[in-house]
Formats: structure tokens, C-alpha cells, sequence
């Protein structure tokens, strides 16, 4: 007897990497060993890739954001093999770059900084109390910009709040954001006055802006700045949405295959596309199969004639980030033909059917019997019989 199919089998991805792991089998000669295969989908043999006493293995070196199916399979001291487990994919992943902090300095070896554009008659002040151990203030016409870019991306502005502040003005892009009230009763040093949340992937400006209006508690129009505090996020911009997808039956196909094509996306650090496929517009749709890059068509077969299927497509990048879905296409398969109202006339075990036309009873192809079930065959020609 064979050993038990292993149990519990599960895939783990990783950065370029995979690990499967499950339970033991049970033998009679007991288990020995079990054999590890994997499919690349893209180039679609599978291929044994271990041979392991343990019940879990680690697959490195795989294409992150591309797909692999694996399965294992126990066998015994004799060579006795088990069954396959069920196939499982995965999808290895790179790990999103961290969050990372840089604070811009309102001066630089005791100079302003540069990074940053001072309009106006900014005064700087020393303390050990200021970030950087100096500040700038302002109380006439002026402002203080700052250029900044990257993904998932935000800024922020330490200021002082104290009880002979004003306002300050923010813009980002240009587009007036806020308002801030710098008066408080007690001195709060590098304090977060303004932060702007997560913006847009792409470049940016931030502008502070002197305010004329004293405020009506302190009557000042006093503002300073400590420095600017710039967040990077973690990469996670998704990839332009694949092109026109495309849809169309086989030419005189009666398997149920249809093929699907899309344009593809312009990513340049692409990995690849998933294929989902629905019986309804709304979905639920369900994960086909997924492609490595520069592939953008499929065949899919086993479908049912006369029946609508609808498809989409996403792009992937070597991160956790896919695409929108792209616009979903649909195909109505053609009813297969079907042999009716037929008379027989047996010829050991093949037959010449007549099909009921507008004319008497017509050659129409040739057909099969097993078991008093009649089984349609494409006709071959005037002399097939």
C-alpha cells in the first residue's frame, strides 16, 4: 500500500521565496521521504524541485510578483508513492520599502537652508530648545516654500506656540490648505503646528505664509519656523490598469475555448497580469491563472457552450500592488451542435446519421454508439463512414 497523501499542505510567499509546508504521511513500511514539485505558470511543465525528509521546504531565488503552483507527494522505503497533494500557488513578494522620516533644518552650517525658499525678513534665533538649535521667525510680508516628492508621501511643520504668536497660512500645490493659530499661553518648542496627511504620489510644494490679521488674543502677527519634517510611505503605487482586453471564440472550436487578450499595462517594473473570469458582469469573479511579463493573451478552455463569460484583467509589480481591475469583456459561447431526430442505420459500430432538414432527411455527419447513447462526430468528408 502506498503512504497516506501528506496532509495540512499550505504555501507560504515571501521575497522571492515560497515555503510549503504539512503534515507527515502514515506508511506501513514507513514514510521516507517526500517529493517537492513546482510549475512555473508562465512556462507550465512541472518539474520536482526537492526531495526532503522534513515536512516543510523553502523555494528561493523565485521572480517576486510572478506565480507558482506547488504540490508534494510521500514515499515509502520500497518506493511506494502517494498521491499528489492538491496544487497551491504562490505569489512571492517584495517586502514594501518602510516609512523613512527626513527633517528639514531651517539652517545649515548657520546658514539658511537652502532646500528651503525664504521670502521676507526671516530673523534666525538660537536655543537648545529648537530642533536643529536654531529657528526662523517672521512678522511682515513673507513665506517660506519647500519642494518635496516621492510615494506615499506627507510633510509636516514644527513650529513654536506661545503667547505672542499670530497665524501662518499653508498651501500645498499652491491650493490654500489651512490656517493655523500659533497662540498658546505656554511655550510649546518644535511642536507639530500642520501636517498634511498622505498626498499624492508625485512632486509637491508647501508654502507658509505670513498672515497680516493680528491674532485678536496675542495682537501679533509673530510666526516661526523650527524645520519641516518629510515622510516617505511605503511604495505601494499600483501599476497603470491593462489596455483594451479583448475576447473572442475559437473559429470552429466546439470544446468551449475561447481566446482572451489584453494591451498591455506601461509599468516599468511590470512583473506580470492576473486573469479572472465570471458567469455575471457583477462578478463574483473568480482567479484564473496569472502571466509573466511581456505574455498579455490567454486560451481558456473546459467552458460550457451557451454560456456568457466575462473577463478582466490586473497588473501586478513585484510588490503587493495590483492594478485596477481593467474593464470587464464578455463572450457568449455558441450552442454545440447537437444530432436530433436521427435514424440510424448500423454499420458494426459506427453509423450514418439523417438529420431532419426543410429537405427529406440529409447526410449530416457520423456518429457513435456505446452503451445506446448516440455521440456527435465532426464529418470528415463526402467519403467518411
Amino acid at each position: 500500500m502506498p503512504p497516506t497523501v501528506p496532509g495540512g499542505f499550505s504555501v507560504l510567499s515571501g521575497d522571492s521565496a515560497a515555503t510549503v509546508s504539512w503534515t507527515a504521511s502514515t506508511d506501513a513500511f514507513g514514510v521516507t521521504g517526500y517529493e517537492v514539485w513546482m510549475q512555473d505558470t508562465f512556462v507550465g511543465a512541472w518539474i520536482k524541485i526537492a526531495d526532503v525528509n522534513t515536512t516543510a521546504f523553502t523555494r528561493l531565488g523565485l521572480a517576486n510578483g510572478s506565480c507558482y503552483r506547488f504540490k508534494v507527494r510521500a514515499y515509502d522505503a520500497v518506493g511506494n508513492m502517494s498521491d499528489y497533494t492538491e496544487p497551491m500557488q504562490a505569489s512571492p513578494v517584495l517586502p514594501p520599502t518602510p516609512a523613512n522620516t527626513v527633517r528639514i533644518e531651517d539652517t545649515v552650517g548657520g546658514v539658511a537652508n537652502p532646500a528651503i525658499t525664504w521670502v521676507g525678513n526671516w530673523k534666525s534665533y538660537s536655543g537648545s530648545a529648537y530642533s536643529g538649535g536654531t529657528m526662523r521667525a517672521l512678522e511682515s510680508s513673507g513665506s517660506a516654500s519647500m519642494d518635496f516628492t516621492g510615494t506615499g508621501i506627507s510633510i509636516k511643520v514644527d513650529a513654536m506656540y506661545y503667547f505672542n504668536r499670530g497665524y501662518m497660512d499653508v498651501f500645498i500645490d499652491n491650493a490654500f490648505s489651512t490656517r493655523v493659530d500659533l497662540y498658546s499661553v505656554s511655550a510649546s518648542y518644535t511642536a507639530p503646528v500642520y501636517s498634511s496627511g498622505t498626498l499624492p504620489d508625485g512632486p509637491h510644494t508647501i508654502r507658509v505664509q505670513w498672515v497680516s490679521t493680528p491674532n485678536p488674543i496675542s495682537g501679533r502677527t509673530l510666526l516661526d519656523i523650527d524645520c519641516f519634517d518629510v515622510t516617505t510611505g511605503p511604495d505601494i503605487t499600483a501599476p497603470p490598469t491593462p489596455g483594451t482586453i479583448t475576447v473572442a471564440d475559437l473559429a470552429g472550436d466546439e470544446t468551449g475555448r475561447v481566446s482572451v487578450a489584453w494591451s498591455p499595462s506601461a509599468g516599468i517594473d511590470l512583473a506580470g497580469y492576473k486573469l479572472y473570469r465570471a458567469t455575471d458582469v457583477a462578478g463574483p469573479f473568480e482567479y484564473i491563472s496569472c502571466f509573466h511579463v511581456p505574455s498579455a493573451s490567454y486560451i481558456d478552455s473546459g467552458l460550457t457552450n451557451g454560456t456568457t463569460y466575462y473577463y478582466r484583467v490586473t497588473a501586478v509589480r513585484p510588490t503587493t500592488t495590483g492594478s485596477l481591475p481593467s474593464i470587464r469583456r464578455g463572450m457568449s459561447l455558441p450552442l454545440g451542435r447537437r444530432v436530433v431526430l436521427c435514424r440510424v442505420h448500423s454499420r458494426n459500430d459506427r453509423a450514418q446519421v439523417m438529420r431532419s432538414t426543410q429537405r427529406p432527411f440529409a447526410m449530416e455527419g457520423r456518429c457513435r454508439t456505446w452503451a445506446r447513447h448516440l455521440v456527435y462526430l465532426p464529418s470528415r468528408g463526402p467519403d467518411a463512414s
